[in-house]
């Protein structure tokens, strides 16, 4: 299905060739709005988060939680995350004071 739609939309952009020169940036604000409408949504996807409510063993206090989507808004941009790194600091935050 993403196939499909990628090549509507390189066509809708093209409108001569498919071995004409790539459209200028400006086209793709004249793109109709049922094209732009198919890649665009109202709401973020369902994400997770690791929290915590107190200071310990990363292991015994990090609880995995499931946030509700949120709207998104006319400027915003909804990126996908497909993982993310863990600094130790963020592990020394989490088990307590560094000279406790």
């Amino acid at each position: 299905m993403a196939t499909v739609r990628l090549v509507h939309l390189k066509a809708a952009l093209h409108r001569r060739t498919w071995a004409s020169s790539p459209p200028p940036p400006s086209a793709l604000l004249r793109l109709p709005n049922i094209v732009a409408r198919a890649f665009s949504t109202t709401m973020s996807p369902p994400s997770k988060a690791i929290v915590y409510d107190e200071q310990g063993s990363p292991d015994a206090v990090c609880k995995v939680r499931e946030l509700p989507p949120l709207p998104i808004k006319d400027n915003d941009v909804c990126v996908r995350m497909l993982a993310a790194p863990i600094n130790p600091s963020d592990i020394n935050r989490i088990e307590g004071p560094f000279f406790s």
